[in-house]
């Protein structure tokens, strides 16, 4: 009876040394979410999207200022929604206040548009950057052409000092507060008329 006993206790043995997992891959895609747009109010919670802006009025110009920080200004927030597994990379392109005659009919004058970084909300800009350009080419209308000046860029968590950004988990709101401006300093006082000038905002993950 023990010899039965210790057959079967082998067998046993023997037969899960040849037993054999069976796997099975599930796999999942997760797409890569985009959504970007000018506001009025910065973006700071999932569950409450600013109303996209796609104007912004600097008013009129009586007498020309003879100092920059006379100059008439605007602020606004450029904002993206993403789940991007790398820091978001926003990059703001623009043209020169342009005298325009008539709809989407422009002269050769122009005026320099300023664009900065508003560190005035700080806490709540999306990296600690404070940089700024200034849009020189003239303004041809609301599609995006060939442009000789440098864009604003703006990465999340990136520092003052230029380091890479980092990139947090999930879907995450993102948001910066920008200013723009005539720049009035160095330059002659331009023609009476309306100008106008196009900014974009273009996002790369």
């Amino acid at each position: 009876m023990k010899k039965v006993m210790v057959f079967f206790l082998l067998l046993l043995v023997a037969c899960m040394g040849f037993a054999e997992d069976k796997s099975l891959k599930v796999t999942l895609e997760i797409d890569d979410i985009s959504e970007y747009f000018f506001s009025d109010t910065p973006f700071t919670d999932l569950t409450s999207v600013p109303d996209p802006i796609t104007s912004k009025d600097l008013g009129e110009i009586t007498e020309f200022p003879t100092a920059q920080e006379n100059a008439p200004s605007a602020s606004f927030w450029a904002s993206a929604k993403t789940n991007s597994a790398t820091p978001l990379t926003m990059e703001i392109y623009g043209t020169a206040l342009t005298r325009k005659t008539a709809e989407n009919t422009y002269t050769s004058e122009t005026l320099p548009l300023i664009l900065s970084i508003d560190t005035e909300d700080n806490s709540l800009n999306s990296s600690s950057q404070t940089d700024s350009v200034e849009f020189k080419d003239a303004c041809t209308g609301p599609t995006r052409g060939e442009l000789t000046c440098s864009p604003l860029n703006l990465t999340e968590n990136a520092s003052a000092e230029n380091a890479p950004g980092t990139a947090e988990p999930g879907t995450r709101p993102l948001t910066w507060k920008l200013k723009i401006a005539p720049k009035v300093t160095d330059v002659a006082i331009p023609t009476a008329g309306s100008y106008e000038s196009y900014i974009w905002l273009v996002v790369e993950s």
